[in-house]
């Protein structure tokens, strides 16, 4: 929700939540009111590593809700594993950014990627969708399928939406 104001952000995560219902997020931000409610999971990234922990990172202010607050049930132990990373470290240019990730997103968990700026929140992001790769012997699992994935098939299945898209194109659209 980078460089929205405060009516359209809310209405991106009204949205977000509607559609929490039908597919599984992953939200990254630093800013507390940035998570839909139906967040089931946080991801600190710090120091290069990822920690995971059930529940969500912190409540968004009452101020900015417009309409109520929906909790996701948490899915079963035995729900399919939609992405699944192993040891996997992750390299921009020759900085080592995240380190021996081992993370798993279940059908129906929402994740929160918490950190500070530089920490590597867009890193993990991207390496959830695919858009970058990790270092070679890292375990990767997308939709119940090893490496390697052709990143346009993978395209149909993981939206990867970035404020970096704001940058990359210069026209003035509103």
């Amino acid at each position: 929700t980078n460089g929205l104001d405060r009516p359209a952000r809310r209405e991106v995560l009204a949205f977000l939540d509607r559609l929490s219902a039908e597919v599984s997020l992953i939200v990254a931000s630093h800013r507390r009111d940035d998570f839909p409610a139906a967040v089931t999971h946080t991801a600190m990234v710090r120091n290069g590593t990822v920690a995971v922990s059930a529940g969500r990172p912190l409540e968004r202010r009452p101020a900015h809700r417009t309409h109520p607050t929906r909790r996701t049930a948490p899915p079963p132990p035995d729900a399919p594993v939609l992405v699944r990373f192993g040891h996997a470290d992750v390299y921009r240019g020759d900085n080592l950014v995240l380190r021996d990730v081992n993370w798993e997103l279940r059908r129906g968990e929402h994740t929160a990627i918490r950190g500070a700026n530089g920490a590597g929140k867009t890193t993990f992001a991207g390496l959830i969708a695919g858009t970058i790769a990790p270092a070679t012997g890292a375990e990767v699992v997308r939709f119940g399928r090893a490496e390697p994935f052709d990143i346009w098939t993978l395209k149909e299945q993981i939206a990867h939406v970035s404020d970096d898209l704001q940058t990359a194109y210069d026209r003035g659209e509103t």
